[in-house]
């Protein structure tokens, strides 16, 4: 029983788990497109498009099933982990919203000029994708 306490309270203290942040809502989504002006103004009109299209698919995702847009922002939390930590912003891979995670996030975000929620937004989610397309170039 120890045992099982113990790695609980590890597991804990490592994901850093003072906050959960959830699925952004289309509110959360209109107004980190409102923050991110500038990011979104750099976009070419190819990007852009992918842009509109991956967040037209996320918003008919949360209204069609919204356990199915659960896993689904998991798994971009979990590949936006992934990325943050190939671009140096140290992550853990939990698949949450952790402290670290948070922290990275919202840097990452003011270093882009996008909306700093410390959450994986559309917006985020789009910007880590294209920093990641130009990774895998080099």
């Amino acid at each position: 029983m120890k045992f099982k306490v113990a790695s609980a309270a590890l597991l804990l203290a490592l994901s850093g788990c003072r906050m959960h942040p959830v699925v952004p809502t289309p509110a959360d989504i209109e107004a980190s497109e409102k923050g991110s002006t500038a990011y979104l103004k750099t976009l070419t009109d190819d990007q852009l498009k992918s842009y509109d299209d991956d967040r037209d698919a996320y918003l008919k995702g949360l209204k069609d099933n919204s356990a199915d847009a659960k896993k689904a922002y998991a798994l971009d939390v979990l590949n936006s982990q992934r990325t943050l930590g190939t671009l140096g912003y140290g992550t853990l891979f939990t698949g949450i919203v952790d402290r670290r995670t948070h922290d990275a996030l919202s840097l990452y975000q003011k270093n882009r000029g996008i909306f700093q929620s410390g959450n994986v937004d559309v917006v985020t989610s789009f910007a880590l994708e294209q920093d990641e397309v130009l990774l895998n170039k080099r």
